[in-house]
């Protein structure tokens, strides 16, 4: 949660902070509320595809942290976050390197808007020699809620413009060209999608 909705370290509390200290930073990062069951119930589905298809982004938590961890993130053992009665398969990224290759050679009228430290921009898709009218943009210093509207201002009419022709709401059918970088930026943290 961190890592999508921000970068700033100095927010962490330090070695000596108090467990209220601790408590209401990670409230205010992540939310108690949102590790409940009630909370969590609406994302069952998405969390059962990103554990069994989708995979996530993961942060290399060992050699941060080493023999601190007592659980592994769900990330790494995604049945943590479904209902027990509900079995998980292993994951399989079969069917997204399948959507990968078929972006690249077939995809067509497609936009993608990445913000630049969102850790789910690391395994972005990329536009290929078939890929057709399609744009990839990428929100400079932008987080997982980035809106296009964070797009410098050309880039945001682009943006729009190029929805409002493929939806015949404009008299202009000029193709999408791609105005962001089609490369994931660097980001604070090490990153890796689950093999």
């Amino acid at each position: 949660m961190f890592w999508q909705y921000s970068d700033d370290c100095t927010t962490v509390p330090g070695g000596k902070a108090t467990l209220d200290e601790l408590y209401t930073w990670y409230d205010n990062t992540a939310g108690w509320l949102a590790a409940d069951d009630q909370q969590s119930a609406p994302f069952f589905p998405y969390n059962y595809q990103a554990g069994t298809q989708l995979g996530y982004p993961i942060i290399d938590e060992r050699a941060e942290l080493g023999s601190l961890l007592h659980f592994s993130l769900s990330a790494q053992v995604p049945g943590q976050d479904m209902p027990p009665d509900i079995p998980v398969r292993p994951l399989s990224q079969h069917l997204m390197r399948a959507i990968h290759k078929w972006v690249a050679d077939h995809g067509n009228r497609l936009l993608f808007l990445y913000g630049q430290f969102d850790p789910w921009s690391t395994q972005r898709f990329t536009l290929g020699p078939g890929t057709r009218d399609s744009a990839i943009y990428t929100i400079k210093g932008g987080n997982h809620l980035s809106p296009y509207t964070d797009l410098p201002t050309a880039q945001a009419k682009a943006f729009v413009t190029t929805l409002k022709a493929w939806a015949g709401l404009s008299s202009s059918k000029k193709s999408a060209k791609s105005t962001g970088p089609a490369y994931a930026p660097p980001i604070k943290v090490r990153l890796g999608f689950l093999p």
